[in-house]
């Protein structure tokens, strides 16, 4: 099979059973026969065989004593050193971000209280309904209340 640039290629409807043979080592019949008639299958069938077995040579290869945790501490050197760079600039950032965040809410309530006033009541009394009476009789009962008060002092003073 060619596609529109003139290249072989693959059928899609042997895509898997390409890829599954190639892995497993192991050709179907069916696929056989296809593979006898199609270039695009046999191109692509030869150079997943060959992934295949470069992935299993990978997986022999005998790694050195040691190695393993040298390269282990090293991936980690390196990734605590990148999160502790990481974690002083997000501080850095996050006290900038709390200052700026305070001062925001400063002038916020700084405005809010340069434009809030208290109402003024202006109520002008009208002094043909006040009750003299009242508050004569009020004045005295301060007076009253100052005289006792007065002469609880004066007992305690002389006690």
């Amino acid at each position: 099979m060619t596609d529109n640039t003139g290249k072989v290629k693959a059928c899609p409807e042997y895509d898997e059973a390409l890829t599954m043979a190639a892995w497993a080592g192991e050709l179907p019949e069916s696929l056989a026969v296809h593979l006898g008639e199609c270039r695009g299958c046999r191109l692509a069938h030869g150079s997943l065989r060959e992934k295949a077995e470069l992935a299993g040579e990978a997986l022999r290869v005998k790694v050195p004593r040691g190695l393993g945790g040298q390269v282990a501490a090293g991936v980690f050197k390196a990734t605590t050193r990148r999160v502790e760079e990481n974690t002083r600039r997000r501080a850095i950032w996050t006290l900038a971000g709390g200052g700026a965040a305070a001062a925001a809410v400063a002038a916020g309530l700084i405005a809010y209280t340069a434009s809030v006033r208290p109402p003024v009541i202006e109520e002008e009394i009208d002094f043909r309904t006040v009750n003299f009476e009242l508050l004569e009789y009020m004045d005295v009962a301060e007076e009253l209340e100052m005289l006792e008060l007065l002469e609880v002092l004066e007992k305690m003073d002389d006690a």
